[in-house]
């Protein structure tokens, strides 16, 4: 435990060593589903005919996708479904047909509830749906704006806690809905074409438009972040790379291919995988989810680490009582979007059994741990929000750190 103390606390003395390429894998969603593959930039499909498959996600457990897909006649009718690539096997997670016309987006919670923006029968509605799939609570129902037209992306905010839509009707604003059901307004004017993702370094969030992807900085009115000028160049559905890295990215989709667009200097710097991609409203990089949390019961939770790539090798779970979306810099260039305190040494020292354990081993033959967050004991922190950010060491890579996960928050409860 010292070991992984001393390589977290003293990085800043470690000269840099040249990073592995990372080409990573990705799910597209649209009236087709395609795999890509970018370190070949191969293109594809999923499954036959059209699935209408509207949003994707990472599953929690960072193997399967979670989708959400409207076309009964190819055996997908209105519901969410999990894919293995690994098996091809499909699940139907859920479906309630005296309630779901069309399903949209989709994202997990910090509690492990998957959350679904709908248009039922005649409104639109949000659906938090229990962590088994066996039953789920209406959230919020945003009368009287039109149906079909709630939802153009949504992704938990990492700062708040907060679910984050973007409402396709005029002025189009972002909003932020909290776990009671209360709207708020974050900004307006984003001309969504169905997705949307945050920078968890600084907080923004970033629409795709028709040619441009629009910024919202915290605090500040939305403006266009990338313009293209060239008719191959529509922006659909987005993702931001990892979060840690030394040139922050991000990758977006369209009918003609994927582009990757530097978050820096706010221009396009690869084009890749062929046309023939169809309309895409959902992008999500394969096997980026490396933490996940889930509630187990009042202030108990489990986060699951996940390093597919790196079995065995030792890891930790950086902590953060402070707060996160700001950018710490490391001498290689990369980052850690967590703000260090007290608690980030207590966690990478070893955590403080039996509050908090699992939080440095080594991840087993599949690339996987646990770690235990249980504070029953103590019922004042309700409410408290906490961020975690996991690591995985390898003495060969930069710094001694192969890999710098992307960050989540947790709201106890």
């Amino acid at each position: 435990m010292k070991r992984v103390f001393a390589l977290v606390t003293l990085v800043v003395c470690a000269a840099p060593v040249a990073a592995q390429p990372y080409a990573p894998t990705f799910f597209a969603t649209g009236p087709y589903m395609h795999a890509i593959d970018g370190s070949t930039s191969t293109v594809r499909q999923l499954f036959s005919g059209i699935v209408n498959a509207y949003d994707v996600t990472m599953d929690l457990d960072n193997r399967r996708v979670v989708f959400t897909a409207n076309q009964a006649s190819s055996g997908f009718p209105a519901g969410v479904y999990r894919y293995d690539p690994t098996s091809q096997v499909v699940e139907t997670l859920y479906r309630d047909t005296n309630l779901i016309a069309r399903p949209n987006n989709i994202a997990f919670d910090g509690d492990g509830c998957l959350w679904l923006s709908t248009t039922t029968f005649g409104s639109d509605a949000l659906l938090k749906l229990a962590p088994d799939y066996s039953s789920h609570t209406v959230v919020a129902v945003p009368s009287p704006l039109a149906p079909g037209k709630w939802s153009g992306g949504m992704r938990v905010d990492l700062l708040s806690g907060h679910m984050v839509l973007e409402d396709q009707n005029a002025p189009e604003p972002l909003l932020a809905i909290d776990p009671t059901g209360t709207i708020r307004t974050l900004g307006t004017g984003f001309d969504s074409r169905g997705s949307i993702a945050q920078d968890l370094t600084t907080g923004a969030w970033f629409c795709s438009g028709y040619r441009s992807v629009h910024r919202l900085d915290i605090g500040q009115s939305t403006s266009t972040f990338v313009t293209s000028s060239s008719s191959q160049e529509i922006f659909d559905a987005l993702d931001i790379d990892r979060s840690s890295a030394s040139s922050p990215v991000m990758h977006v989709c369209n009918y003609y291919g994927l582009m990757t667009v530097d978050l820096n200097t706010r221009t396009v710097v690869q084009k890749r995988a062929g046309g023939g991609l169809s309309y895409k409203t959902g992008l999500v990089i394969y096997g980026r989810r490396n933490l996940a949390s889930r509630r187990v019961a009042p202030l108990d939770y489990r986060f699951d680490v996940s390093f597919p790539s790196h079995p065995g090798k030792t890891y930790a779970v950086a902590m953060s009582l402070t707060g996160a979306g700001l950018r710490v810099p490391l001498p290689d260039g990369r980052a850690f979007a967590i703000i260090p305190d007290a608690l980030t040494a207590l966690s990478v020292g070893g955590g403080i059994p039996p509050l908090l354990s699992g939080s440095v081993g080594a991840l087993d033959a599949g690339g996987r741990a646990q770690m235990r967050l249980d504070v029953r004991a103590l019922p004042a922190v309700a409410g408290v929000r906490v961020w975690a950010q996991p690591i995985v060491f390898d003495p060969a890579a930069s710094l001694g750190m192969a890999v710098i996960g992307d960050p989540i928050g947790v709201t106890l409860r």
